[in-house]
């Protein structure tokens, strides 16, 4: 899990935008399920 959150916060630099979108999506799709 350690290697993933070094490269998730890799990719929160550069694209925080897009990142909080697609957990907004992720939290959504858990609620739905």
């Amino acid at each position: 899990m350690t290697m993933s959150a070094r490269v998730l916060a890799r990719l929160l630099r550069p694209m925080t935008g897009r990142w909080q979108i697609a957990m907004r999506r992720a939290l959504h799709s858990q609620t739905w399920i």
